[in-house]
């Protein structure tokens, strides 16, 4: 075996393993994305309480009759532990200064309300539920899953139960209201703050009074800010009735009490996954135009999305490795057109063609080895920056990359096994030298 002598070609030897080191660390930080948005996907789905939701096609909401449909499926008790119907909008929130005061109330109008006691507004994902059923899908640690939102509640609403719903929307307004804690801070909020709602023509037509607060992963910037500026919660009826779901008469007839979904807890001893899909196509039947999603269903999606993204991230960052390898193989050959005349002197000498196939391939690898092992520094600190990056482009608080030992050496393993392909043809190129052209020579 001929012993690679590093100080030959040191500034052509330093490029290929800069180039190595630059790819190695875009592929570390691809796949370090690509696992972190797989962790927590999998994770936040497989922690959600709900086994079971049936929900509108669309974000128009088309489920009937939501509370009397919930209780219905509620004292179904030999499949359903709990159900709850949920309303979820796009609504604007205005939120006064500390010095105006407010009473709760239905009819307030903008006229009322000088502008200069505002604030700020935001547009806001409005969530109306039915605090005594929602307790009932919240985990030990009082948290609650909305959509694919985890909400860590610090307090509950004083009334549990949805006193405007039961007076058929004539009275009982509880004007209870609870904000994500980044919007309570962003305007100062209390317990006890005023908050109004802002309708489709730009007045204030209700105001309620903040009864508590949650942590939430939507920071309130980011991209996630173009859309919305955080998350409340009220009673459902009070929603439904703010934005015209309440009773809505038609062509069709009257149409009452609309909701975007309804979540079911399942019973333990029916929530293998042969006897969800049975109740699943039992619910699709009482529930015509609906869709109905498992948990099953909702890991498979999700699992589908993630090798998606994970299919494009390796397909990246592989490209950028085998470009970096392509330079380190273009050097190599170059090295052996320029080196043909003391290689033919070796072979004349009667070094074998392995030894000198085995030399190329051994100073391809120590080139692709240093040049990986460089790499680790910016695979690293590109990761870091990528998750700063993402949350704030984004706006949540979510852990966007995921690095561990088992992503490195998978992808350590990777690069080795392309450098010996990629070394493959200068190898062969070097041990197929005559060492007779060149003694005549």
């Amino acid at each position: 075996m001929i012993i690679l002598k590093p100080h030959r070609r040191v500034w052509r030897n330093a490029l290929s393993m800069f180039s190595i080191a630059i790819s190695f660390g875009m592929l570390l930080s691809l796949i370090s994305v690509a696992w972190g948005l797989g962790e927590a996907a999998e994770d936040r789905s497989k922690g959600q309480p709900r086994d079971m939701v049936i929900s509108s096609l669309g974000i128009v909401p088309t489920i009937e009759n939501s509370h009397i449909r919930s209780q219905e499926l509620k004292n179904d008790e030999g499949n359903f532990s709990a159900a709850m119907p949920v309303l979820t909008m796009l609504g604007r929130l205005a939120f006064p200064k500390e010095d105006a005061g407010l009473t709760p109330s239905m009819d307030l109008s903008m006229e009322d309300t000088p502008q200069g006691d505002l604030e700020g507004s935001e547009t806001v994902g409005l969530v109306g539920l039915v605090p005594d059923l929602a307790k009932d899908f919240m985990g030990e640690d009082d948290t609650l899953f909305i959509r694919t939102e985890l909400l860590k509640m610090n307090g509950w609403f004083n009334v549990g139960s949805d006193p405007f719903y039961e007076s058929d929307y004539k009275q009982g307004w509880t004007g209870e209201i609870i904000v994500d804690q980044e919007m309570a801070k962003r305007y100062d909020l209390d317990i006890g703050s005023p908050v109004y709602y802002i309708n489709s023509s730009g007045k204030i037509s209700a105001s309620f009074v903040l009864v508590s607060t949650f942590d939430t992963f939507l920071m309130g910037e980011g991209l996630s800010s173009d859309i919305i500026g955080g998350i409340a919660m009220i009673h459902l009826a009070e929603l439904q009735y703010l934005t015209n779901n309440h009773i809505i008469s038609g062509p069709g007839g009257e149409r009452r009490d609309l909701s975007t979904a309804i979540y079911l807890d399942i019973q333990n001893e029916r929530s293998d996954a042969s006897t969800q899909k049975e109740i699943a196509i039992d619910l699709e039947r009482s529930f015509p135009g609906l869709q109905v999603t498992t948990k099953e269903r909702r890991l498979y999606r999700i699992e589908d999305e993630i090798l998606i993204l994970k299919s494009f991230s390796i397909g990246v960052g592989a490209t950028t490795v085998m470009i970096g390898l392509f330079f380190l193989s273009s050097v190599m050959l170059i090295g052996v057109e320029e080196r043909r005349k003391d290689i033919g002197i070796l072979r004349a000498m009667g070094i074998s063609r392995l030894s000198i196939f085995q030399w190329i391939l051994s100073e391809t690898l120590i080139i692709a080895i240093l040049g990986s092992v460089v790499g680790l520094i910016p695979g690293y600190v590109g990761s870091h920056y990528l998750d700063i990056y993402l949350r704030g482009l984004y706006g949540v608080e979510l852990e966007f990359t995921y690095m561990s030992p088992t992503i490195i050496v998978i992808c350590f393993c990777f690069l080795i096994v392309t450098a010996l392909i990629f070394s493959l043809i200068p190898g062969y190129r070097a041990a197929s030298v005559d060492p007779v052209k060149f003694m005549r020579e």
